[in-house]
């Protein structure tokens, strides 16, 4: 799913170009309700491209498309192996109940933060942890850590 930030779709970066009053902003952004957004398991704000960064630019060397799949091949086959004797075979299959019996309260700290705060739900919360799962799967650790659990908040509701 994408969306722009307002009805005329120039609301990006400093704004300038767009025509949108401030009330027609929020009423379209409205529109896309707590309860849809809710099931939006990634969240971001994908700012305009500014100029295109040549590579000796960007200071390390940069994964290439063949190192992501594979890293992302072995973090499925990991989920695959961890959910096998439960019938799942990834993250996104895995119970909520599961997922925060197998995390430590301290992973569990900014989950809980962000209950409290009202900045998730309840179903964003478990979607949460899943991220935090597939960070730390994708990072080759076996159980996600605070910084895990902290950038799938980050994820989920896009602050």
């Amino acid at each position: 799913m994408a969306a722009n930030a307002c009805p005329c779709g120039m609301s990006y970066g400093t704004g300038e170009r767009c025509t949108c009053t401030p009330q027609e902003r929020r009423r379209y952004f409205a529109r896309l309700s707590g309860p849809i957004l809710d099931r939006v398991d990634i969240q971001v704000e994908v700012p305009p491209v500014s100029r295109i960064i040549l590579d000796e630019e960007m200071g390390e060397p940069r994964e290439t498309s063949a190192e992501i799949r594979a890293r992302v091949v072995e973090a499925r086959a990991v989920a695959a192996e961890r959910y096998a004797r439960h019938g799942w075979t990834c993250n996104a299959q895995a119970s909520g109940r599961w997922m925060r019996d197998h995390m430590s309260r301290y992973s569990l700290e900014p989950i809980n933060r962000a209950l409290e705060a009202q900045r998730l739900s309840l179903r964003g919360a478990d979607r949460a942890m899943r991220l935090a799962w597939t960070l730390a799967d994708l990072r080759g650790i076996p159980s996600p850590g605070r910084e895990e659990t902290s950038q799938g908040i980050a994820l989920r509701t896009r602050l």
